[in-house]
């Protein structure tokens, strides 16, 4: 695969989305596409991006073997910002294995060859991984569902369930109200253990309306309730701003970016 220009610089965004999010990264080649796939350390975050044949100026032949690879996030981004320092101003990058395929008796990596403008080369081979790449499907979840702006979460959980200093534990649980819209209830179960109204003494509650939503499906019956980590829902709702910026950085984004919200009990989730 082939990239040079703007394609070149999108495709040095979205390595740096990955390896933000996690420490492998895995690329899917195909004879139409290229794919990236990144995921957390627990597996609980996943993100794709799919480049289209009409992305790279040149692109395998057709009948080309599918391959797919895993690397570390980290590495792949050093080599795309190294090599950008080493050349200065790049004219095209060109991405091919090594070593991968039956009878290949060296070892498997990963070719990046820059090209800068005045004729100059670099080349890199970033260390492939053994196993296979984690490709989750698509969750479960629901029958509810909410969409809305990413940042519209942080802003919900900075008044319902600030950052706690003394460390306390936390819990968020949002149910649906039909007709009415999400209610977000926040209380610290270890400040209020000891007082008189116990842990409801220390309940923050908050009802998002339904006209606060781009979309939403609240009206389900059953399983309309889900209980978080207040940490680890602060820490989610980071994320998605941070990776929304990234993807408007990149160019990749036609329109806003929304955050989609799925729980209930279809699977348990």
């Amino acid at each position: 695969f082939e990239l040079q220009g703007p394609a070149l610089r999108v495709f040095s965004r979205v390595v740096a989305c990955l390896a933000k999010l996690g420490r492998d990264a895995s690329l899917l080649f195909r004879a139409e596409e290229l794919v990236l796939h990144g995921a957390d350390d627990g597996h609980s975050a996943a993100m794709q991006f799919a480049f289209r044949r009409k992305f790279f100026r040149a692109t395998p032949v057709l009948g080309h073997v599918d391959c797919d690879v895993v690397t570390r996030a980290r590495a792949l981004l050093v080599a795309l910002k190294g090599s950008q320092n080493r050349t200065g101003q790049i004219d095209s990058l060109s991405l091919s294995l090594a070593g991968v395929g039956p009878g290949s008796g060296s070892e498997p990596r990963l070719v990046l060859e820059f090209v800068a403008r005045f004729g100059g080369k670099v080349r890199h081979r970033v260390p492939l991984l053994e196993g296979q790449p984690f490709l989750p499907g698509e969750p479960k979840a629901g029958p509810h569902t909410a969409a809305l702006a990413p940042g519209l979460l942080s802003r919900i959980l900075d008044h319902c369930s600030p950052p706690s200093r003394g460390g306390g534990c936390e819990e968020v649980t949002m149910a649906a109200v039909p007709g009415e819209g999400l209610r977000v209830q926040s209380h610290d179960l270890m400040a209020g253990s000891g007082g008189p109204g116990g842990p409801q003494a220390n309940r923050t509650e908050v009802l998002v309306q339904r006209s606060d939503f781009e979309a939403h499906s609240l009206d389900g019956q059953g399983g309309g309730e889900v209980t978080f980590s207040g940490r680890c829902l602060r820490d989610f709702a980071k994320a998605s701003e941070t990776f929304a910026r990234d993807l408007e950085a990149a160019g990749l984004l036609d329109g806003s970016p929304l955050l989609e919200l799925r729980f209930g009990s279809a699977s348990g989730s």
